[in-house]
């Protein structure tokens, strides 16, 4: 039977009342994309929608691969931690006639949704946080204790697989589990190439997860004792290893890296001999990490590809083939093409976003970067602007927008600079050699802006103009200290950082004070006349405002400018600093008081408070 493609999906869950004959999936809502589209998240043999009704939350796997045995697999998942429950997992149930695609039933996988993040996309959000990631290695360890116990492998742990909510870990897609009651079924998968042995083939049992295990809890040991690892090393498809680390360990940089960690240097040549084996062979991680397990005396020769190309990930495809990558809407691929221009701007919310052009922006390729991944730009000192003119490779999830392909960048690591346009020819033809991350340098370090991790779900950013006044220019050349006799055309706005700050006015504010004595002796008052209810609320509000009042002191700060837009200014309510109405088409800046008329910032302030 033929399987609808992933966007054929996506059209199917924008009517859930139509598409699903399940009840809970029938009245729920998809989430949707910043194009108000629903999201798509892909596996390896499915398509994954998040849908929510009140309180309740679902995955819905989709599929666009056929999964052989699929009805007995998720019978026997079911079955085996209905009997034994284990926080590792969730629910998920096979539904065979679950959506309806085109006038066709087809089966599809109701799981409980989990509200956190890729295990790699959480290292990417917090590697300067040591706290927020030491416990991962201990974690993860518990976690394959557990599954050593049940008797059971996961099939493909990767970071894909592995998420990170409420610091804990639970493993997703289950396509490819090894249960006891499974054995002697065919294997459906080889797992991700980063994490597998080089000679894994077609081998279905316990030990499948345990090459995969060393792999995983090396890298998150790493990442916490050297972070400096992370950006030299991570390319948004994996956690520290590739899969030429695999087949010559001996010449891996990386692996020589981790010899001069403390903690992990005895484990390198235990490592490097691993590689060389049967995956029957791999000992369990904690066997691995205690010594109980030693390399035989005699090793196989490293397995060495001889000059042929590293299988690739993902597919290819050349950025400038439109009609190809419109054809994989919903797959993840991977993208090679030179970045020629690009625009940012900020939404109709204050958010700032940008678009990266690979050719014509009106129907080829590009990438968009919302503000959640400009923030995790900003936090490594790059500049996205730094990128064009790069000839870059980039793996991610086709989406499309009135017809034109993009890809939606959720990290730095996602984009690996290429040295030219030789290396990309090779890379389309798949002549791809030791692949390795490189990045703009990053800029002189400077404070860090505060960026809003918050994601739009609905609107469209305002169309990018030009228009802009001299006295415009002058009073933006005031506000950011940059002011040129050459107005700029397209240059976005200078960071935050580089304003020149103002004093601060302190002022008195006894009005507060006065405020909180005059309703303890109103309360007073009527305790004496033996009101007491109203008496006690007095007293539950009086004291702590006087206590505030006595220590804190009232200020008037200057307004911060955030973003601005220059002209086409949609209705936006009264300025905050005139209190006279925005009009369209008038120059306006977004501040942290609101949105206020670009001539009204110069002497604009606002009140707030601070401790004694």
């Amino acid at each position: 039977m033929k399987l609808p493609a992933p966007d054929e999906y996506r059209d199917a869950m924008q009517n859930p009342r139509l598409a699903f004959a399940d009840p809970d999936l029938k009245f729920a809502k998809c989430e949707k994309d910043h194009w108000d589209l629903p999201r798509i998240m892909t596996g390896g043999f499915a398509a994954i929608f998040h849908l929510h009704k009140g309180k309740s939350q679902w995955a819905v796997r989709c599929f666009y691969k056929d999964v052989p045995e699929l009805r007995r697999r998720y019978d026997a998942i079911g079955q085996f931690l209905g009997k034994r429950p284990d926080g590792v997992f969730v629910d998920a149930s096979l539904l065979h006639d679950g959506i309806l695609v085109q006038g066709q039933r087809y089966p599809i996988i109701k799981m409980a949704w989990i509200d956190g993040y890729p295990i790699n996309l959480y290292i990417e959000t917090n590697i300067s946080k040591r706290q927020a990631i030491s416990w991962l290695p201990d974690a993860f360890l518990e976690l394959t204790e557990r599954l050593e116990k049940l008797g059971i492998a996961h099939g493909d742990l990767q970071h894909g697989n592995i998420m990170v909510t409420d610091h804990s870990l639970k493993l997703i897609d289950y396509d490819g589990i090894y249960l006891p009651e499974l054995k002697g079924l065919p294997n459906n998968q080889q797992g991700h190439p980063n994490y597998q042995l080089p000679s894994r083939a077609d081998e279905y049992g316990p030990e499948i997860d345990r090459f995969s295990e060393v792999v995983i809890y090396t890298a998150l040991k790493a990442v916490v004792e050297s972070p400096s690892l992370w950006k030299k090393y991570s390319n948004g498809e994996n956690l520290l290893f590739k899969q030429d680390d695999f087949v010559d360990p001996d010449s891996s940089e990386l692996m020589s890296d981790l010899e001069q960690v403390s903690d992990l240097g005895p484990l390198v040549p235990k490592l490097r001999a691993l590689c060389a084996l049967g995956i029957e062979d791999a000992p369990a991680l904690e066997d691995f990490l205690s010594g109980r397990w030693r390399p035989p005396a005699l090793i196989p020769p490293p397995i060495k590809v001889a000059p042929r190309p590293l299988r690739p990930l993902f597919e290819v495809l050349e950025a400038s083939d439109t009609a190809a990558l419109l054809a994989r809407i919903g797959h993840r691929v991977t993208v090679v093409g030179q970045i020629i221009g690009m625009h940012e701007d900020v939404t109709r919310y204050g958010q700032p976003y940008a678009f990266i052009n690979f050719g014509d922006w009106r129907r080829d390729f590009y990438l968009v970067a919302w503000s959640g991944a400009l923030g995790l730009f900003v936090t490594e000192g790059l500049k996205i602007s730094s990128y064009k003119g790069k000839w870059i490779s980039i793996t991610g999830i086709l989406s499309s927008y009135k017809n034109r392909p993009q890809i939606e960048v959720e990290m730095p690591s996602q984009i690996e600079v290429l040295s030219g346009a030789q290396e990309a020819t090779n890379r389309i033809k798949g002549l791809r050699v030791t692949p390795r991350v490189v990045r703009p340098a990053a800029s002189t370090p400077r404070p860090t802006p505060v960026i809003q991790q918050h994601v739009v779900k609905k609107g469209m950013p305002h169309a990018p103009t030009d228009v802009m006044t001299r006295q415009d220019a002058q009073t933006l050349g005031r506000l950011y200290n940059t002011y040129q006799p050459s107005p700029p055309s397209h240059a976005p706005p200078q960071s935050r950082s580089t304003m020149t700050p103002r004093a601060v006015q302190t002022i008195p504010s006894p009005g507060l004070l006065a405020g909180g004595i005059l309703l303890m002796l109103t309360a007073i008052a009527l305790a004496a006349l033996r009101i007491y209810l109203p008496s006690l609320f007095l007293v539950i509000v009086g004291v702590p405002v006087t206590y505030y009042a006595l220590t804190h002191y009232s200020t008037l700060v200057p307004v911060q400018v955030m973003t601005y837009t220059s002209t086409n200014a949609r209705f936006v309510g009264r300025c905050r600093g005139c209190g006279r109405l925005i009009q369209k088409r008038s120059a306006i800046v977004k501040t942290d008081r609101g949105w206020m008329h670009l001539q009204c910032t110069s002497g604009a302030k606002k009140r707030v408070w601070r401790r004694a």
